[in-house]
């Protein structure tokens, strides 16, 4: 859970200095996951 919430934290610190949505950030990560 800890890990989990970590990888949120750095999501979404990232989302907002890249001045996106967290819904694009989220279909970029599932594009690279791919």
């Amino acid at each position: 859970a800890a890990t989990d919430f970590a990888i949120a934290l750095v999501q979404s610190l990232v989302a907002q200095e890249l001045g996106v949505s967290a819904s694009e950030f989220q279909s970029l990560l599932d594009a690279l996951g791919k």
